[in-house]
């Protein structure tokens, strides 16, 4: 993995996308269920005392604030609706994705932003590795939002744009894997790319580390 980015590359990949004809119809969304809580008297034993059994209802009343507001604090994305196991494992990350389609990318050129393209697969090694050092770092997550339109693929539901991105990785940096890490201007095109990336320099040994990338991405385009 090279220390620096070689912005120089960004202009060789003259590979001529559709992304009109990429787009797919979203995945029928599955029931998104919230756990019951039941808030209900419990029945306790004839014997009980009234003062008793009140205050056992209310601390079970207190428990469930607690649990409905836990359950509430837990923000998910535009993933949740979704079909595929390994984007819903990405529903409750910071990072604002989008699912592959032509919403995000009419963001992107409404907002004048890069998209960021993150293709993955459930069974990845690597994706969770960098889900679990970028994709949940609010750090991170806050720059990924704020400059850019962030989308996440599963490469096993849409191989199609894994191959095309795919290819243009391979070109500009000499290798391919995944997690796949994308730069694409907003009709489409690849603009720069790579794979797996430490979340910060010198998390792993000199590799540059995403928030590095990030800011030298955006500067570019700039």
């Amino acid at each position: 993995m090279c220390k620096s980015i070689h912005l120089h590359s960004l202009s060789v990949l003259l590979i001529v996308l559709v992304p009109g004809l990429l787009f797919a119809q979203k995945s029928p969304a599955i029931s998104q269920s919230e756990p019951v809580i039941d808030g209900g008297n419990q029945n306790g034993s004839s014997n009980q005392t009234e003062s008793g059994t009140t205050e056992e209802s209310d601390e079970t009343t207190d428990a469930n604030i607690e649990d409905d507001q836990s359950t509430e604090e837990v923000k998910q994305n535009r993933l949740a609706s979704e079909s595929s196991p390994y984007l819903l494992q990405h529903s409750r990350n910071p990072v604002d994705w989008y699912p592959w389609g032509q919403e995000a990318f009419d963001k992107a050129k409404r907002e004048n932003k890069l998209v960021f393209l993150s293709v993955g697969y459930a069974a990845c090694h690597w994706c969770h590795v960098m889900e679990r050092e970028s994709f949940e770092d609010d750090e991170i997550a806050k720059v990924l939002n704020d400059r850019f339109v962030c989308v996440k693929v599963d490469r096993e539901e849409r191989p199609d744009v894994d191959q095309i991105y795919m290819t243009a990785v391979q070109l500009v940096s000499g290798h391919g894997g995944w997690p796949m890490s994308v730069f694409v201007l907003p009709d489409g095109k690849p603009f720069w790319g790579g794979t797996y990336f430490p979340a910060r320099d010198g998390d792993r040994g000199n590799s540059t580390g995403f928030l590095t990338i990030l800011s030298q991405i955006d500067l570019a385009w700039k």
